[in-house]
């Protein structure tokens, strides 16, 4: 497997936003080492990261998760793009730097990130591409075309964030079909995470954060049923390639079961360890 070094804001990690990036990354065969550390003071951070992407055997490249949470952050900001200019310096034009963006980002992406490659994690092919760039054969093919699955998938699942302004955090998983469509929908979580996931589940249209859900406050949803280990929560509206549910989180679930109830199509995904 390709080796990758993802950085995610300490933040980020502990919702699970890291985690499922990563979990993503090495389904599309890179094999991942998380880095979660403070971006406090940018001498400190960037020796660590300078030891574990020295070696080409250890990381072929940097990416960065550059949610709302780091755009908002002055100090966060100032530390990765140092971070990234070291890292050009020490491994050369050719190693990739990578910002992956989550999808429905409310904060302009800061121009200290102006020499990473940007990936749109809200694009189908963006874990292929990540790939790609750190094979160096660039982004994958369908990479802003939103065709595709990122790992040849039946359905689409992507990590939306955004901090609205004068808001609160707000992560959400968008699930959908790629082809078919799904009369009726359910999504499943460990019925052990509901508490400290908080969920919400939201019909809208593919791509889009439904915008009066933007504050977790006013999401109204129905309650998640028990079944089994599972908590299981039911959408009465089609999914479809254009219309999609979004499953709002206060943390990422390790995993999801979704599609169709009482159909064959269902899947399992693993979205970050246990």
């Amino acid at each position: 497997m390709i080796p990758l070094v993802l950085s995610c804001h300490p933040s980020d990690a502990a919702a699970g936003r890291g985690a499922f990036a990563a979990a993503e990354l090495e389904r599309a065969g890179l094999s991942v080492r998380l880095d979660a550390r403070p971006m406090d003071v940018a001498a400190r951070f960037w020796p660590p990261l300078k030891s574990m992407i020295s070696n080409k055997l250890r990381a072929q490249a940097w990416a960065a998760l550059i949610t709302d949470t780091v755009s908002l952050d002055n100090v966060a900001v100032e530390t990765l793009g140092y971070a990234a200019s070291g890292a050009k310096g020490t491994r050369g034009q050719e190693f990739a730097l990578i910002a992956l963006r989550p999808g429905s980002a409310a904060v302009a992406m800061p121009g200290a990130f102006a020499a990473m490659q940007q990936i749109a994690m809200g694009e189908p092919t963006w874990a292929r591409s990540v790939r790609g760039l750190a094979e160096g054969r660039g982004l994958a093919r369908g990479q802003g075309t939103g065709l595709g699955g990122s790992i040849g998938e039946p359905y689409s699942i992507t990590l939306h964030h955004r901090v609205p302004s004068g808001g609160r955090s707000v992560s959400a998983i968008e699930l959908r079909p790629l082809t078919s469509s799904w009369l009726q929908f359910f999504v499943a979580v460990p019925w052990s995470e509901v508490g400290q996931a908080q969920l919400r589940l939201v019909h809208g249209l593919r791509g889009t954060l439904p915008e009066p859900h933007c504050e977790p406050a006013e999401a109204a949803s129905p309650q998640p049923e028990r079944e089994g280990e599972w908590a299981v929560l039911r959408g009465p509206e089609p999914a479809s390639r254009r219309e999609s549910y979004f499953l709002f989180c206060d943390a990422i679930p390790t995993t999801v079961r979704f599609g169709v109830p009482d159909g064959h199509l269902q899947y399992t995904v693993r979205l970050r360890p246990v």
